[in-house]
């Protein structure tokens, strides 16, 4: 009995550390979207990225290394929230500074300034609504 009691309980550590392993190692990013949107945190504007600056803006995102720094248990205010649409559905990421961001309940800490690459997309080609 004792036995199968530690087998069991070997398994469950298992299964949460391989989860848990691929949940750190994995990126917040998508590779692919439709649309993207961008709302600014401060003004309330937001923003669908043309062609060329959606491209570049997961071309940006792809080359930024992110870890998983703490679970989200509450947050308040934003830089900027992107929404990325595709035919499966929607991903958002918040990007709460230059280098934290949040993504399905979970914090991560980027390598590059994320205000930066952000901005610097804006700032090339966009078509915005409010």
């Amino acid at each position: 009995m004792k036995k199968k009691v530690i087998i069991i309980i070997l398994i469950v550590f298992a299964l949460v550390s391989a989860a848990g392993a691929i949940i750190a190692v994995s990126s917040p990013f998508p590779e692919y979207a439709e649309k993207i949107e961008i709302q600014n945190g401060n003004t309330g504007e937001k923003f669908v990225l043309a062609e060329e600056a959606k491209a570049a803006l997961l071309k940006g995102l792809s080359e930024i290394d992110t870890r998983v720094s703490d679970i989200r248990i509450f947050t308040a205010g934003y830089e900027y929230k992107i929404t990325f649409s595709s035919g499966i559905g929607e991903k958002e990421i918040v990007v709460k500074n230059s280098e934290l961001l949040e993504s399905g309940g979970l914090m991560y800490k980027a390598d590059r300034d994320m205000i930066k690459l952000i901005e610097g997309v804006l700032s090339e080609n966009h078509q915005w609504w409010t």
